[in-house]
């Protein structure tokens, strides 16, 4: 049984999913750059939200990324690169609002938005010094540094959670540690470790593939139907 950062699923419970796929995009592909602030409070259960299509709108389901699981982005990310994305849902979740092949999952988390200064070694990841883009977008970059979703992984090497992201020295640079993976994180040249902080908000949003429903003891039929009705793929699973 794989464990994530955030423990391993329960019986009975449904899980959005984000499959994985040789043919598809990398995950770079889906991350928010710059992250989307968000204003509003933690939340526990997923939530609906409109966006506008050129062919009408579509619902997309928003959930939270708790910094008790994922201390930092990253965390998060670069688990998902490896083992995909499962995040709860209740099973009295809409489905019938969601759209097979528009909606998305729209991940937010509490310490998505640095609000300190910092300067950070370039780990090479930023779409935006990849390609050819307007000199407004790499002015935007270079000056609002702060907004760049990317700094996350050198801002994420101040800190060690115990257990859930411990910072080591791998080959003569920063290596996170996570209870699922481990990843370079590169280095912040600036501030020195300590206390900083930070805002919530939206740094990733994909595509929604499937659902997973867990069934070792709890009879999956009702779920299943829900999800079924709604046109979703439904993959009955024992772990």
């Amino acid at each position: 049984m794989l464990e994530r950062g955030c423990g391993s699923r329960k019986d009975g419970g449904v899980y959005l999913c984000v499959a994985q796929s040789p043919l598809g995009l990398p995950i770079e592909d889906f991350i928010l750059d710059p992250v989307k602030p968000w204003g509003g409070h933690p939340f526990r259960q997923p939530m609906l939200a409109e966006r506008k299509l050129k062919s009408g709108s579509c619902m997309d389901a928003v959930i939270w990324v708790g910094a008790e699981f994922y201390p930092f982005v990253p965390d998060f990310i670069e688990e998902a690169r490896i083992h995909g994305i499962s995040k709860r849902v209740s099973t009295g979740f809409s489905f019938s609002k969601l759209t097979p092949g528009k909606s998305r999952v729209i991940l937010i988390h509490p310490k998505a938005l640095p609000l300190f200064p910092y300067e950070v070694q370039n780990i090479g990841k930023c779409k935006k010094e990849q390609k050819d883009i307007l000199l407004s977008d790499v002015a935007y970059h270079k000056i609002m540094n702060n907004l760049c979703t990317y700094d996350l992984w050198p801002l994420s090497s101040l800190h060690s959670v115990d257990k859930l992201h411990e910072i080591s020295e791998k080959d003569g640079m920063s290596f996170a540690q996570t209870p699922s993976i481990g990843y370079f994180t590169g280095e912040a040249i600036s501030p020195p470790p300590g206390i900083y902080p930070y805002m919530a908000g939206a740094f990733a949003a994909f595509w929604i593939s499937h659902f997973e429903v867990v069934s070792v003891k709890v009879d999956p039929t009702e779920s299943v139907k829900k999800i079924a009705d709604a046109g979703f793929e439904v993959l009955v699973v024992k772990e």
